[in-house]
């Protein structure tokens, strides 16, 4: 397995990861090709990540966008996402790092991101020292 930055060629493989795996319990997100492909190129065009490959085959990626802020840039995670049948060998846990590294190189205050409460992602990340924020809460309102 290696790890690689994204280039807008990867669109449709990370797209398809997104599609298939978000499109599973807990999250049920009702993508479709057209729509992970969408996101998926304006994370891109707006932000920076990496790819896992094995071969010439995506197996999983992470997608982060710059913010810049009053007390320094933060960066937030859009996408994190690896294949089924790859998850639990380690591969989510190099792309973060790699995430990590970079945003230490560029001096990045803060990641931070929002994930499903009962999905293994948030142990995932509990697990990779991240915390739930004391003061921030995700809100939204639906708009039809």
């Amino acid at each position: 397995m290696k790890i690689r930055k994204t280039t807008l060629k990867d669109v449709n493989a990370i797209a398809k990861l997104v599609k298939t795996e978000f499109n599973k319990k807990p999250y049920n997100d009702g993508w479709t090709d057209f729509t992970s492909q969408k996101a998926v190129r304006s994370f891109l065009k707006k932000g920076l990540g990496f790819v896992a490959t094995e071969g010439n085959k995506i197996i999983g990626a992470i997608i982060a966008n710059e913010e810049p802020y009053a007390k320094g840039t933060y960066w937030e995670i859009q996408e994190l996402v690896v294949g089924r049948k790859f998850q639990r060998k380690g591969i989510g846990k190099k792309l973060v790092e790699r995430l990590e590294d970079f945003a230490k190189k560029k001096k990045v205050a803060t990641i931070y991101f929002s994930t499903h409460k009962k999905s293994e992602a948030f142990k995932f990340y509990k697990k990779m020292k991240y915390s739930v924020s004391k003061d921030m809460v995700i809100m939204g309102k639906k708009i039809k």
